[in-house]
Protein backbone atom coordinates (compact mmCIF):
# COMPACT_ATOMS: atom_id res chain seq x y z
CA UNK A 1 0.00 0.00 0.00
CA UNK A 2 2.74 2.44 0.61
CA UNK A 3 4.40 1.41 -2.92
CA UNK A 4 0.90 2.54 -4.24
CA UNK A 5 0.92 5.53 -2.04
CA UNK A 6 4.17 6.68 -3.32
CA UNK A 7 3.90 6.21 -7.03
CA UNK A 8 0.36 8.27 -6.81
CA UNK A 9 2.44 10.48 -5.35
CA UNK A 10 5.57 10.66 -8.17
CA UNK A 11 3.17 10.63 -10.89
CA UNK A 12 1.49 13.84 -9.56
CA UNK A 13 5.15 15.42 -9.07
CA UNK A 14 5.82 14.75 -12.22
CA UNK A 15 2.73 15.62 -13.88
CA UNK A 16 2.65 19.07 -12.18
CA UNK A 17 6.75 19.38 -12.46
CA UNK A 18 6.91 18.68 -16.33
CA UNK A 19 3.43 20.93 -16.65
CA UNK A 20 4.89 23.70 -15.03
CA UNK A 21 6.92 26.63 -16.89
CA UNK A 22 9.53 28.45 -15.08
CA UNK A 23 8.33 31.32 -13.78
CA UNK A 24 9.90 34.04 -15.88
CA UNK A 25 7.71 32.88 -18.60
CA UNK A 26 4.05 32.87 -18.52
CA UNK A 27 2.52 29.40 -19.18
CA UNK A 28 0.52 28.87 -22.67
CA UNK A 29 -2.91 28.23 -22.23
CA UNK A 30 -1.81 24.94 -24.16
CA UNK A 31 0.46 24.11 -21.39
CA UNK A 32 -1.44 24.76 -18.57
CA UNK A 33 -2.40 21.85 -16.63
CA UNK A 34 -6.16 20.59 -15.19
CA UNK A 35 -7.05 18.82 -11.93
CA UNK A 36 -8.73 17.11 -14.27
CA UNK A 37 -5.74 15.91 -16.05
CA UNK A 38 -3.80 15.21 -12.90
CA UNK A 39 -6.45 12.92 -11.63
CA UNK A 40 -6.48 10.93 -15.10
CA UNK A 41 -2.64 10.39 -14.49
CA UNK A 42 -3.09 9.52 -11.17
CA UNK A 43 -5.60 7.07 -12.02
CA UNK A 44 -3.94 5.44 -14.66
CA UNK A 45 -0.65 5.27 -12.39
CA UNK A 46 -3.24 3.49 -10.01
CA UNK A 47 -4.76 1.31 -12.23
CA UNK A 48 -0.90 0.26 -13.75
CA UNK A 49 0.14 -0.15 -9.96
CA UNK A 50 -2.84 -2.32 -9.28
CA UNK A 51 -1.88 -4.42 -12.61
CA UNK A 52 1.32 -4.78 -11.50
CA UNK A 53 0.41 -6.47 -8.19
CA UNK A 54 -1.83 -8.23 -9.45
CA UNK A 55 0.18 -10.03 -12.01
CA UNK A 56 3.41 -10.51 -9.22
CA UNK A 57 0.87 -12.27 -6.95
CA UNK A 58 -0.26 -14.52 -9.53
CA UNK A 59 3.77 -14.95 -9.92
CA UNK A 60 4.22 -16.01 -6.42
CA UNK A 61 0.94 -17.80 -6.07
CA UNK A 62 2.17 -20.33 -9.35
CA UNK A 63 5.53 -20.31 -8.03
CA UNK A 64 4.10 -21.64 -4.67
CA UNK A 65 2.04 -23.99 -5.86
CA UNK A 66 4.42 -25.60 -8.23
CA UNK A 67 6.71 -25.83 -5.57
CA UNK A 68 4.00 -27.47 -3.65
CA UNK A 69 3.49 -29.97 -6.48
CA UNK A 70 7.08 -31.23 -6.27
CA UNK A 71 6.84 -31.57 -2.79
CA UNK A 72 3.85 -33.35 -2.93
CA UNK A 73 4.94 -35.70 -5.41
CA UNK A 74 8.25 -36.26 -3.20
CA UNK A 75 5.95 -37.43 -0.26
CA UNK A 76 4.17 -39.92 -2.60
CA UNK A 77 6.63 -41.46 -3.91
CA UNK A 78 8.33 -41.67 -0.25
CA UNK A 79 4.57 -43.41 0.97
CA UNK A 80 5.92 -45.96 -1.62
CA UNK A 81 8.64 -46.71 -0.42
CA UNK A 82 7.26 -47.16 2.91
CA UNK A 83 4.72 -49.60 1.77
CA UNK A 84 7.70 -51.77 0.65
CA UNK A 85 9.23 -51.36 4.03
CA UNK A 86 8.41 -53.81 6.69
CA UNK A 87 8.75 -53.85 10.79
CA UNK A 88 10.05 -51.17 12.70
CA UNK A 89 11.18 -49.32 9.61
CA UNK A 90 8.23 -49.59 8.50
CA UNK A 91 6.36 -48.27 11.60
CA UNK A 92 8.81 -45.13 11.88
CA UNK A 93 8.37 -44.09 8.30
CA UNK A 94 4.69 -44.08 8.44
CA UNK A 95 4.75 -42.64 11.65
CA UNK A 96 6.54 -39.45 10.01
CA UNK A 97 4.65 -39.82 6.64
CA UNK A 98 1.66 -38.90 8.84
CA UNK A 99 3.06 -35.85 10.44
CA UNK A 100 4.32 -35.26 7.18
CA UNK A 101 0.44 -35.17 5.48
CA UNK A 102 -0.40 -33.04 8.67
CA UNK A 103 1.86 -30.52 7.65
CA UNK A 104 0.85 -30.81 3.90
CA UNK A 105 -2.66 -29.90 4.92
CA UNK A 106 -1.06 -26.93 6.63
CA UNK A 107 0.71 -25.63 3.84
CA UNK A 108 -2.55 -26.33 1.83
CA UNK A 109 -4.59 -24.28 3.95
CA UNK A 110 -1.97 -21.55 3.76
CA UNK A 111 -1.31 -21.33 0.09
CA UNK A 112 -5.82 -21.42 -0.05
CA UNK A 113 -6.42 -18.34 2.38
CA UNK A 114 -3.14 -16.48 0.33
CA UNK A 115 -5.37 -16.93 -2.76
CA UNK A 116 -8.22 -15.00 -1.64
CA UNK A 117 -6.37 -12.65 1.03
CA UNK A 118 -7.56 -9.19 0.71
CA UNK A 119 -4.84 -6.35 -0.11
CA UNK A 120 -4.49 -5.19 3.80
CA UNK A 121 -3.75 -9.27 5.13
CA UNK A 122 -1.61 -10.13 2.16
CA UNK A 123 1.44 -9.60 3.63
CA UNK A 124 0.76 -11.88 6.99
CA UNK A 125 -0.78 -14.28 4.88
CA UNK A 126 1.51 -14.73 2.65
CA UNK A 127 4.44 -14.92 5.61
CA UNK A 128 2.44 -17.80 6.62
CA UNK A 129 2.01 -19.76 3.61
CA UNK A 130 5.78 -19.00 2.98
CA UNK A 131 6.97 -20.67 6.29
CA UNK A 132 4.21 -23.28 6.04
CA UNK A 133 5.88 -24.29 2.52
CA UNK A 134 9.02 -24.03 3.34
CA UNK A 135 8.30 -26.41 6.80
CA UNK A 136 6.67 -28.88 4.82
CA UNK A 137 9.90 -29.00 2.58
CA UNK A 138 12.17 -28.92 5.31
CA UNK A 139 10.50 -32.02 6.89
CA UNK A 140 10.21 -33.44 3.82
CA UNK A 141 14.26 -33.59 3.40
CA UNK A 142 14.44 -34.67 6.93
CA UNK A 143 12.50 -37.78 6.59
CA UNK A 144 13.85 -38.52 3.24
CA UNK A 145 17.59 -38.50 4.51
CA UNK A 146 16.63 -41.12 7.47
CA UNK A 147 14.96 -43.56 4.65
Amino acid sequence: MKKIALLLAAAALLTISTSCGSEKEPAKESQRVTSEQVKQKAQQALDATKAYVEQKKDELLKSMDDEYQAVDKKIADLQSRANQETGEKKAELSRQLEDLEKKKETAVKKLGALKSASAESWKQIRSDAVQALEDLKKSYDKVAAEF
